[in-house]
């Protein structure tokens, strides 16, 4: 078979890259300095391309993926399955602060039920009623309200 021989001009201009990229691909056809084996060239040319192609495919697969997954995460978030951070951090605070109020409230109105009481398990009993008093209204934390109201016309974030 006939060599057709080329230079790296001809190449770049031919397969549509720049000089310095012809250089790369080609590399494994350069004869001499500045030829190369044009039918080996195409072939060389032809990997490079496959081999694009499947970079491409890829990051292209990659990007569906992650679409995909942001659209699902959407759907959650308009599905309510997500809070807001200010949300959850107004709630906490909130819940934290009446519990703060209940625990100190107990001496206070635990000390006039007591005052005079002798016997130490009629004033454990008492001081266990109001814990117990506590606990109960703090595990209703679903209609747990939130004292602060949320500026209505505060900017929301668009998904």
């Amino acid at each position: 078979m006939q060599e057709i021989q080329s230079d790296i001009k001809f190449l770049s201009k031919k397969f549509n890259v720049s000089e310095r990229y012809a250089r790369d691909i080609f590399l494994e056809a350069r004869m001499k300095n500045g030829v190369y084996d044009f039918l080996k060239c195409i072939d060389l040319y032809v990997i490079y391309r496959d081999k694009q192609v499947e970079e491409f495919n890829a990051k292209r697969d990659k990007l569906t993926e992650v679409r995909a997954e942001i659209a699902q995460f959407k759907l959650e978030i308009l599905k309510k399955d997500y809070h807001r951070t200010e949300d959850i951090e107004l709630f906490l605070g909130e819940l934290t602060s009446r519990i703060k109020s209940k625990v100190l409230s107990i001496p206070n109105k635990g000390a006039r039920l007591v005052t005079g009481e002798t016997e130490i398990t009629k004033v454990e009993a008492v001081l266990k009623d109001f814990t117990d008093d506590i606990l109960r209204d703090l595990s209703d934390y679903e209609n747990f309200e939130i004292l602060e109201e949320v500026d209505a016309g505060e900017d929301q974030e668009t998904i």
